[in-house]
Order: C-alpha cells, then structure tokens, then sequence
C-alpha cells in the first residue's frame, strides 16, 4: 500500500472509530423537570444513547481496510457490525410509535462526554498502532466493552418500554448480542491461551 493510500486509510478509520452518529447531540444533564416529562427525558436521552453506540459499532469494520487480523476475528467485527446497522434501523424504525422517542439530548453531563471522547481517542491510538496479537485483544476488548453497553442500555430500556415495537426492537438486540458477547470471550480466549 503506497504512502498516501496508507494516509487515507487510516483516516478513514479515524473516522469510523471516532465519528460519532453523524447527528449533533446536545449533553445536557437531566433533572428539573417533573412528571412524564421527565419520564420522556429519561427515555429520550437512553435512546440517544444507544442509538449513538449502534451507530458507531455499525462502522467498526472499517478496521477491516486498513488492519489485519484473523479470519475468525475478522468474521466477528462483520458480525457486530451487521447486527448494529440492523439493530439501528430497526430502532428507528419504531421511534414514532407512542409514545414518541426524540432522540438528540444524551443527558450526560459534559465530565461525562469529555471521558468518553478521551476514551475513545485512546482505544483508536491502541487499535491504529497495535498490531498481532496485541491489536487482536484490543480489538476484542472495545468490543466486549461495547456490546455490554448495548446490552445494558436495551435491557433497561426495555424494563420501561410501553411501546410494544420497541420492547421487540430491544429484546431483537438482546437476543443478537448476548451470543457475540460469547463469541467475543471465547476469540479472546484464544488468544491468552
């Protein structure tokens, strides 16, 4: 791969892994407001969310172009990244149904954000300059990490969901990742030996 090609890759990535959902999102803490429309906040704002972490985790195989990793590792970023861009389109698919999601306001206080975003700066610096088994577990690793939080999110979610297409939406996600959640552990596994 020539210079600039190599230049223009790694940008991409950069672009994948730190991109965000493409939307701006607003990071004001919730609180304050009373009755269903703080309910409506709350759920707002988890939606947001995760809508947000289906949205990034639908380009994590951009990896793919510019990293080499194992077929099976390689199988499983293709699997994670199909299951969130269905899982997002499914999701919003089914905001308008009543009651109405409006997702934009993450409700994160800005410590928060500002964490996340150095988080996520450190995991692309692991993944763009790691490379064997090293980049395999650091790969594995951000996975891991990130199906949890959709697991979590679309679970508690769910435990407040009143929109039956939705709570369909969500236990799909549920059911989708729980076994990547395995898999994830199992290739890692593999890799400690």
């Amino acid at each position: 791969m020539s210079w600039a090609k190599g230049l223009a890759a790694t940008a991409l990535l950069g672009v994948f892994l730190m991109g965000g959902c493409g939307t701006q999102r607003t990071h004001r803490m919730l609180g304050g407001e009373s009755g269903a429309s703080d309910e409506a906040a709350q759920r707002n704002a988890g939606y947001t969310l995760l809508i947000d972490l289906l949205a990034d985790e639908s380009r994590v195989d951009g990896i793919l172009m510019i990293k080499s990793l194992p077929e099976s590792v390689v199988h499983l970023v293709k699997r994670i990244s199909a299951e969130s861009q269905s899982g997002l389109t499914r999701l919003n698919a089914a905001l308008d149904d009543p009651p109405v999601v409006i997702p934009g306001n993450d409700g994160l206080p800005l410590i928060e954000v500002g964490a996340r975003n150095r988080i996520r700066n450190w995991t692309t610096v692991d993944l763009l300059s790691g490379s064997g088994t090293s980049l395999e577990r650091a790969l594995l690793i951000s996975q891991l990490q990130a199906i949890d939080s959709i697991r979590a999110l679309s679970e508690t979610l769910r435990e407040q969901e009143a929109s039956a297409a939705r709570s369909a939406v969500l236990e799909g996600l549920l059911e989708a990742f729980t076994p990547l959640r395995t898999q994830v552990w199992n290739q890692l596994a593999l890799i400690d030996g």
